[in-house]
């Protein structure tokens, strides 16, 4: 293993894990927005997946020698793999056994792996911004961006979970009511699109 000779040398190593997560994670998570019930939720989702390809390009031009195969991180497969986990196990068998059970709980599942990504990125992301400052490095700023767009997401992440928790997932396994089958679909996963990931560093 090559020993870390300065705090640059652990910035580099951070833009290329950062480099390794994005693109990994947008390779790996369209599968869970074909399972989405919510639009809104399914919406989230792909703009996850678009944000990733287009930050993925962003740090390899930050640092030099980026290129190739990006490694999995093993906290990224981690949480990408119980995300197939959670999609076979709520799949079409469960759902023909509890069909009103099966959207709200479906989708909040789905939307408790964005938000571990959430909180995986929002560290390292800060880690790149700290180190960046303190390097006195100019690119500083669009790290500070990107820590603030998935600030941003995580607080209407929390949002829409609520929505999607509360009325359908809590009740799993205790039986629905007939109002219950329908409420994953009024309030906030009604809207349009909020743009969880809005970023101006990726404008």
């Amino acid at each position: 293993m090559n020993k870390l000779l300065s705090l640059r040398d652990l910035f580099q190593m951070k833009i290329r894990a950062l480099w390794n997560s994005e693109s990994h994670i947008a390779a790996g998570l369209p599968f869970l927005a074909e399972t989405c019930d919510s639009r809104v939720l399914q919406t989230a989702v792909r703009e996850r997946v678009g944000f990733a390809e287009k930050r993925s390009l962003l740090l390899a031009g930050l640092v030099p020698g980026i290129e190739g195969e990006p490694e999995m991180p093993s906290a990224v497969k981690a949480i990408l793999d119980e995300g197939k986990w959670l999609v076979e196990t709520l799949g079409e068998g469960w759902i023909e056994t509890q069909p009103q059970a099966a959207e709200g709980v479906m989708d909040a599942a789905i939307a408790s792996i964005i938000f571990r990504l959430n909180h995986l990125n929002i560290a390292d992301y800060g880690s790149a911004h700290a180190y960046a400052s303190l390097l006195r490095r100019q690119d500083a700023i669009i790290f500070y961006q990107l820590l603030r767009g998935e600030m941003n997401a995580e607080r209407e992440l929390s949002r829409l979970m609520e929505v999607l928790i509360n009325p359908g997932a809590s009740a799993a396994g205790e039986g629905f009511s007939q109002s219950v089958g329908a409420s994953p679909k009024v309030g906030l996963l009604r809207r349009p699109t909020i743009g969880l990931y809005d970023s101006t560093a990726l404008r």
